[in-house]
């Protein structure tokens, strides 16, 4: 029988999250013998790696409920023994992984980070995903689709036989997932959007090298992000004026401005940008009139992320964005540079794994005569 999801979020959700038993002391005699931790994480939070000697840990604690433990995971070897713990496992791995189902956009960047596309047999879609090598591997039926007309097959996804499916989760209990587990399917949840910092998120690669057993290779990569996005920070810092900018447009009659202590209110800020909203506490997005917006930042110096790459058909949108000094003044920004015409976006793929290089297109709007590096993911409208 087939089982239709409706498909979530334009970056393609599966799976909303699955509530775990909590089984915060569960130990064995592996994990008595080592008692240390196999990866350190500087910026996520909710994520716990325990070495258990010839196999690995891994604790996702439930973000939405910091107290409970979300998922459990056993990641081990292929000669691992089990012992009589096992069973109190969610998921068990067996590691590296070779197979992986992937309908988490972001996880595309990573896992090509890692060196480890050939291990992608499956996708939510062709058109939710932008890499080049991936699209094409469709068109020869080397990786599969998972989704039918707007919705994910679980047969399909059952019949794809991977080590490992990869998701973004949602908040609420998942009705599905035994019926996946069932079907032999084990679901790594990558919550990296729910990090409110661009260096918390790239550092997810981490987690997603523990599938791999490349921890050492993401440990590399990720130092050297890290130290490209501060080497930024710290230029963006030297700047005298900080100048106003506005993100994105309404939706629906709304604009969703975000929160002061929210990703990419952070992310502005260590670009040397002065975002009106900052002080609003909290990392959600705020529901704005427009009014609201043209009272607050009619004369707003830039204006970045809107979803067309002309001042035409931006006023086609709605005629009153002329209202803006930064339309007046054409100096508006789309993040479209690295994108198909069917809508997939490399700034939801590689982007996330790359703070620094989003970070260095921002400096370069805000700043350009401090960084004149190449585009990345953002570009000028055309006139």
């Amino acid at each position: 029988m087939r089982i239709l999801l409706v498909f979530l979020l334009s970056f393609f959700v599966l799976l909303a999250c699955n509530s775990a038993d909590s089984n915060n002391s569960i130990v064995s005699n592996q994990a008595k013998e080592s008692g240390k931790k196999a990866s350190t994480f500087k910026y996520i939070k909710n994520v716990r790696v325990e070495d258990w000697g010839a196999a690995k840990k891994l604790i996702l604690l439930n973000p939405w409920d910091t107290t409970k433990i979300w998922h459990t995971y056993l990641l081990h070897s292929k000669n691992y023994q089990k012992d009589s713990t096992w069973s109190q496992f969610e998921y068990h791995v067996e590691v590296p992984i070779n197979r992986v189902a992937l309908s988490s956009a972001s996880s595309i960047g990573f896992i090509e980070a890692l060196g480890e596309l050939n291990s992608v047999k499956a996708i939510s879609a062709k058109h939710h995903v932008y890499n080049l090598w991936v699209r094409q591997q469709v068109d020869n039926h080397a990786i599969i689709e998972l989704v039918s007309g707007e919705f994910i097959d679980i047969e399909r996804v059952i019949a794809a036989k991977t080590d490992l499916l990869i998701q973004t989760p949602m908040a609420g209990v998942d009705p599905f997932a035994e019926k996946l587990k069932n079907g032999g399917v084990s679901i790594f949840y990558n919550a990296d959007w729910l990090e409110n910092t661009p260096l918390g998120r790239a550092e997810w690669i981490k987690v997603v090298a523990l599938f791999y057993d490349q921890s050492i290779q993401a440990d590399s990569i990720f130092a050297k992000i890290e130290s490209e996005y501060f080497r930024l920070q710290h230029l963006a810092k030297t700047v005298a004026h900080q100048p106003d900018v506005i993100i994105g447009t309404p939706y629906k009659d709304i604009w969703y401005m975000p929160a002061g202590n929210s990703y990419k209110a952070i992310l502005l800020a260590d670009a040397g940008a002065n975002y009106h909203w900052k002080e609003k506490v909290g990392n959600a997005s705020l529901p704005l009139g427009f009014e609201a917006v043209v009272s607050a930042q009619a004369s707003a110096d830039f204006w970045i992320e809107v979803p067309q790459r002309n001042y035409a058909e931006m006023l086609a949108l709605n005629p009153d964005f002329g209202i803006f000094k930064a339309f007046r003044q054409q100096q508006v920004y789309h993040n479209l540079l690295q994108s198909h015409a069917d809508g997939a976006n490399n700034y939801w793929e590689r982007g996330v794994c790359r703070p620094d290089e989003l970070l260095s297109d921002l400096i370069r709007i805000f700043h350009p005569k401090l960084n004149n590096a190449q585009w990345h993911y953002y570009s000028q409208l055309a006139p």
